[in-house]
């Protein structure tokens, strides 16, 4: 892929329903901003994204976070803000560089 060096994503206020698959192909991607869309799932694809540091999907329809986001070592920040999930997700606690994790305006209950 011609973007395989692309380092930062912006496709917020869209309507995407999913991260788009291509985006495995992105492995030098280091900040993602997807939110404002009508995601509804982290999917896989992001696994192949090791030197990620900032996940921004805040405001779409998220009930879940994919396990494979506790496998991104360089993740520092993730903003889960203002969708649909219930509980905090233990495979986040996996994230050893995580500084900065945003969950307001979610139904979190104790």
């Amino acid at each position: 892929s011609s973007l395989r060096n692309l380092t930062t994503l912006d496709i917020r206020r869209n309507e995407f329903k999913m991260i788009p698959d291509c985006i495995e192909n992105y492995t030098a991607l280091k900040i993602l901003q997807a939110g404002h869309n009508k995601i509804k799932t982290i999917s896989s694809v992001l696994g192949e994204c090791k030197m990620l540091e900032q996940l921004w999907m805040q405001d779409n329809l998220l009930t879940s976070v994919h396990p494979l986001v506790g496998q991104l070592n360089r993740l520092s920040t993730l903003n889960l803000g203002n969708n649909m999930i219930s509980s905090v997700p233990a495979h986040i606690g996996s994230c050893a560089a995580l500084t900065a994790l945003a969950l307001y305006g979610n139904g979190l209950a104790r």
